[in-house]
């Protein structure tokens, strides 16, 4: 990493909008690409998604996220969608953990990859 104690901060560094960057076009240590940071009250998809799963479903007496659910599981067993089955089984278990060995020894110059369409293994 390179020094960058050499660069001296002007003195309104650290003033709103002010961005100190080294000759490279970095920040220096110390001093924020974003100074105002994120305004207050932002919330994130994410937590306005789980929000919203929360409420009642219209005209139902279960929340979004059980009708969701409900959804998922129809999709699945009754329209019998391998992909929507998959992704159940996924989220109870995970997904399965691959073992990679490297021989930095042996190690080859080309690797070859197969790729199978589960539909052609029936």
């Amino acid at each position: 990493m390179e020094n960058t104690e050499h660069i001296e901060r002007p003195e309104n560094a650290g003033e709103k909008h002010e961005i100190i960057r080294d000759e490279k076009g970095r920040y220096i240590k110390g001093c924020s690409g974003n100074p105002a940071g994120k305004p207050k009250g932002t919330i994130s998809i994410t937590t306005k998604i789980r929000q919203m799963l929360q409420e009642m479903a219209e005209g139902e007496k279960i929340t979004k996220l059980e009708a969701l659910v409900k959804k998922i599981y129809s999709m699945a067993m009754e329209n019998n969608n391998e992909q929507m089955i998959k992704m159940i089984w996924n989220y109870i278990d995970g997904m399965p953990k691959q073992k990679i060995d490297l021989d930095f020894d042996e190690m080859p110059t080309e690797i070859q990859i197969k790729i199978v369409d589960s539909k052609e293994n029936k």
